[in-house]
């Protein structure tokens, strides 16, 4: 007996990798930043355990189980969860500079900024590394290996797919995929920690490339552990739609359909420094270009070293386009109720937002930074407002902006029922939106700034939707003739007694 050694824990380690940027909320202090990141006492920015615990949980529901109490915690909150999820760290601390992202309200009927609705938000840059470091709280009975497997779960559907944690869903921010997984079962002869009490600060790095465990600690992987026993009836569903965003020569032949997506002033002003790429033929000159254009370009920098900055179309500038434009069209049973689940609204009592169903994440130019070698073409355009008495200038108004005249921006939009929702629902809010695709499909739908200035009519190509069970392998529509024919098919079934 005193040799038996019991399943103690599983330790779950990962990258976890940003594919857009993250906004995870930390104390105001003394930043002029309306959210800034969170940070902890040594001035590290962290990803708290908190907040990808509760990410863990809202994607074990929309795989449709129930979540236990041995996971969420009792309702009297006198309960401690099976799973321990520690406080992620930045895998390259050093390399990882933080990007103030602008963001604001538009008034549906003005076009413009609402009151008080402009603010910025401090984020992290895609491609950003955190190392992920969860355990399994096992203790050899059923509860425990049950809610090692629930854990399994969400992180195959992390691995393969995506996962979301943070703030600003609804705008693209927060989406990342796992890489690298690694697990390890740890069999104890009692209760006593699962690695070496020798201040082992980094339990992640010693857990992957230590060459100290024992024969207590045994490796295995996410494919081995098995599918959960709880019952998976109701999980939500999902429609991606994906596509590239094209600014170049009209396809009728006649002018340039350009781009110009604004930036916020501090990311402006450091990416004037990096001039080599976004400055137009025959202005070369960075202090210029820094100080002197009206309008420069949306430009972030990701987080790999020596890749330089890159033009990008904020989600939250796609997502707000395609809302106007479901508003103007009104698709048949597209209802102010429907419209609002699928956008999302601010509740007028307790003057809260609500996400809606639908996410855009940000969109990137292919190829866009420093060291791609995509076709990318940007030009300095110049605008005034004329006095129709002189011909000339009227006043002061004269001014520029740096438009990208050629390149591509691959896309992707997804659409989320909530769990227990069938594919009705999801139906509705294809329907929805089916209208603005197609306008977008002929370039008929505005993004961005200058639209009544000629620019900004973009046409979107290689549209493809796809749509399925949340975390289930989905079916492919390859153009959006095959959608609009297969929700006209569901739509006559469903009228069928």
């Amino acid at each position: 007996m005193g040799d038996y050694k019991y399943h103690f824990r599983t330790i779950f380690t990962a990258r976890l990798v940003q594919l857009t940027s993250l906004s995870v909320g930390g104390t105001l202090g003394l930043s002029d930043c309306d959210a800034p990141l969170a940070t902890d006492g040594q001035g590290r920015f962290i990803l708290r355990g908190t907040s990808l615990a509760g990410a863990l949980v809202a994607a074990l529901r929309k795989l449709g189980y129930e979540v236990p109490a041995y996971i969420s915690g009792s309702k009297k909150g006198d309960r401690q969860s099976r799973w321990l999820v520690h406080n992620l760290h930045l895998r390259y601390p050093s390399d990882t500079r933080p990007e103030l992202r602008q963001m604001v309200a538009i008034d549906p009927k003005t076009r413009g900024a609402k009151e008080g609705a402009l603010f910025d938000v401090e984020t992290l840059p895609r491609y950003t590394d955190w190392k992920l470091f969860i355990e399994a709280d096992v203790r050899d009975d059923d509860e425990g290996r049950e809610a090692e497997r629930l854990l399994a779960a969400v992180l195959r559907r992390w691995n393969n797919q995506y996962g979301q944690v943070g703030a600003h869903a609804a705008r693209g921010m927060g989406f990342f995929k796992l890489k690298e997984p690694r697990c390890f079962r740890v069999h104890v002869s009692s209760g006593s920690c699962p690695w070496p009490d020798t201040a082992v600060e980094d339990p992640w790095v010693w857990f992957r490339d230590s060459n100290r465990k024992d024969a207590s600690i045994a490796e295995t992987h996410l494919k081995v552990i098995e599918e959960p026993k709880t019952p998976c009836d109701k999980p939500a569903h999902t429609v991606e739609v994906t596509a590239d965003i094209v600014a170049g020569r009209s396809e009728s032949g006649y002018g340039i359909d350009g781009l110009s997506i604004g930036s916020h002033e501090a990311t402006r002003y450091e990416a004037g420094l990096d001039a080599s790429f976004l400055a137009p033929a025959g202005m070369r000159d960075t202090e210029w270009l820094k100080n002197e254009t009206d309008m420069y370009p949306a430009v972030t920098r990701e987080a790999k070293a020596g890749a330089g900055f890159t033009p990008f179309i904020p989600g939250s500038s796609l997502r707000g386009a395609l809302r106007h434009a479901v508003e103007r069209m009104a698709a048949p049973g597209c209802d102010p109720d429907t419209l609002s689940r699928l956008f999302g609204f601010v509740d007028e009592v307790s003057k809260t937002a609500r996400d809606g169903a639908l996410v855009v994440l940000d969109a990137y130019l292919e190829g866009g930074n420093t060291a791609g070698n995509s076709v990318r073409r940007f030009a300095l355009v110049h605008h005034h407002a004329e006095d129709e008495f002189s011909a000339g200038v009227y006043g002061s108004s004269k001014f520029d902006r740096v438009l990208l005249i050629e390149g591509r921006f691959p896309i992707r939009l997804i659409i989320e029922t909530s769990p227990g929702e069938g594919e009705g629902t999801l139906i509705s809010y294809l329907s929805c939106l089916m209208p603005a695709l197609r306008a977008a499909a002929n370039g008929h739908l505005d993004l961005g700034g200058a639209a009544f200035r000629g620019s900004g009519w973009a046409r979107w190509e290689k549209i493809k939707v796809k749509k399925g069970p949340f975390g289930k392998s989905l079916e492919t529509m390859e153009d959006l003739t095959q959608v609009e024919q297969w929700l006209k098919e569901a739509g006559d079934g469903a009228k069928q007694p």
